[in-house]
Order: structure tokens, then sequence, then C-alpha cells
């Protein structure tokens, strides 16, 4: 009697959405434990980005702020975020201070610990 080995079974080539969103993910490291996250999700057949972004720790509120864009004016949301911070600089509203490890060293909360990271 001949007896048959376990072999391993073939894998099978489909793939399981666990959703209908496509995501894609990252962050910025501002300070010792401190970074901002962002995300940026589509549904598979929409015609529009939910963009979310949130703060770590959360100890200043609001500490998240979450936009539905669409596709065609995710880059002029970008600009005008970018413009108005810009503005608000020359114009004495905001301090100006350089990001990442500077700007976290001017606060006093770390020397170089900047970063970024996507996904």
């Amino acid at each position: 009697m001949k007896v048959k080995r376990n072999q391993p079974r073939r894998p099978r080539f489909e793939y399981e959405n666990e959703s209908d969103l496509r995501v894609s993910k990252g962050s910025v490291t501002v300070a010792n434990d401190v970074a901002w996250l962002g995300e940026v999700m589509v549904a598979v057949d929409g015609d529009r980005a939910v963009i979310q972004v949130e703060r770590r720790p959360e100890d200043i509120a609001p500490s998240d702020a979450t936009l539905a864009v669409r596709f065609d004016e995710v880059d002029a949301v970008l600009t005008l975020l970018t413009g108005v911070v810009d503005q608000a600089r020359r114009s004495g509203v905001l301090p100006v201070v350089e990001s990442g490890a500077r700007a976290a060293a001017w606060r006093g909360k770390a020397k170089d610990r900047s970063s970024y990271r996507s996904g």
C-alpha cells in the first residue's frame, strides 16, 4: 500500500477586497512622541477623496480634521492650505518657524527627530 505524503495546497491567486476603499497613509513626526498622521481614502467607484489628518497625542482640541474633496480639486485644496499658512506667517498671524526638527528644538521638545513615513 502506497502512502501519500501531505503535499501543501497550491495558493489561490484570488484577491479578496476587505472593503470598497483604497487607502494611502502617512505620518510626520514633529517632536518626541508628537506626530501628524494623514490618510486618503477613495471608494473604488467614487469620484472624491476623503482626507483625514490627526495629531497624536490628542492634547489640543480639535486634533483632527476630515475633508471630502473631488479628485480634480485635491491639488487646489493643498495649494490653498499652503498659501493661507504662508500668508499668515508673512502677515504675523503665525510665527515664522521652520518645520521638523528645528521647530521641535525651538519649542524645546526635541533635537533631531523629524521623519516622514508613507504607507
